[in-house]
């Protein structure tokens, strides 16, 4: 019998990409490429597609804040309130003027599902 999936929450979905992202740029700097490789040697081209990949998902964590943001009803200042940020940072992010650190990715995660009426025990 299949497995019944839980629901996500609004801050774990946009957690979850700019997660991933970190751990895709952890495993490039972890990649050695030879110096005199060719060009599509197997491990170089995995590295630009692993940086590659983690730039996409960085970028669109700031669409789906602001989407996120939005369907909640709240306002820049409300989720900075909620997330113990200034307004200014969080306008930073959702104009891609600033990736957020995973601490401050976080926060504004976390914020969402308090906004959303979701409760620490049901976040997993």
């Amino acid at each position: 019998m299949a497995k019944k999936r839980r629901k996500t929450t609004p801050g774990q979905d946009v957690w979850l990409a700019l997660y991933r992202a970190d751990l895709y740029d952890e495993k490039a700097k972890g990649m050695v490429v030879p110096p005199n490789a060719a060009k599509h040697n197997v491990e170089r081209v995995t590295r630009r597609w692993l940086e590659g990949m983690s730039r996409h998902l960085k970028e669109a964590y700031s669409t789906q804040l602001r989407r996120e943001r939005e369907k909640l009803g709240l306002t820049q200042q409300e989720l900075a309130e909620k997330a113990e940020l200034t307004v200014t940072a969080v306008a930073m992010i959702e104009r891609k003027e600033r990736i957020p650190n995973l601490d401050t990715a976080a926060r504004l995660c976390w914020a969402l599902d308090v906004a959303a009426g979701v409760l620490h025990g049901e976040v997993q």
